[in-house]
């Protein structure tokens, strides 16, 4: 192969020409993404490349970034801001709650970029382990969104998320945009799909990438 050709390769975009890749999507709070995926207690590994908007304290309201928690006791959610915890995260996993609130492991809201990892039962922040469930097998009552959870919603920066089955990647969700309409919304490269917001208004976008 030619020199220029491997140039060419080298840079080929990540999605088809009918959409255009940007480094983030931001949420209001009326805006998500229904993932089309379950997820499993036992199973299932979420990454998460977010910058968290929310401002002010939601008071007795759960502000969600991602998950399902349709069913009280087979949730798999985690990052909600919510004025019960005093500004302070927490996940939801089978019928658990934790970190606990005044727990060594508890963390306040941040408003930085910041990747968030839950597999399985363990949390993780920014490669720090913070967080632990005593390990449960269920399977969600409803597929998993992203920006909120049930009516529960959130302002978030997304980066980019990953979903694994047993260390299997089933969704690779990027920003992205739709050249035909301009619709903003996410590329999922595993499945070869584009999902668009399924809330009110609008996303807004960063740059090209």
């Amino acid at each position: 192969m030619r020199r220029r050709d491997l140039i060419a390769s080298a840079v080929k975009p990540l999605l088809p020409s009918a959409y255009r890749q940007v480094e983030w999507i931001r949420s209001s709070g009326t805006q998500y993404v229904d993932t089309g995926l379950y997820l499993y207690g036992a199973h299932s590994k979420v990454e998460l490349d977010y910058k968290y908007e929310q401002t002010g304290d939601p008071g007795s309201t759960w502000a969600w970034c991602f998950g399902n928690s349709s069913n009280s006791t087979r949730r798999f959610a985690f990052l909600s801001h919510t004025g019960y915890l005093n500004g302070r995260y927490q996940n939801a996993y089978g019928a658990q709650w934790f970190p606990a609130s005044g727990s060594a492991d508890s963390r306040n809201i941040d408003y930085n970029r910041n990747v968030a990892v839950q597999d399985l039962n363990i949390f993780y922040l920014n490669g720090s382990q913070c967080g632990t469930a005593a390990l449960s097998d269920f399977v969600t009552a409803g597929t998993a969104r992203i920006f909120g959870v049930g009516g529960s919603m959130t302002s978030m920066t997304l980066y980019s998320l990953k979903i694994y089955y047993d260390g299997e990647p089933v969704a690779h969700f990027v920003p992205c945009f739709r050249v035909s309409d301009g619709e903003i919304g996410l590329y999922d490269l595993v499945r070869g799909s584009f999902f668009a917001n399924a809330g009110t208004g609008s996303f807004t976008k960063g740059v090209n990438v």
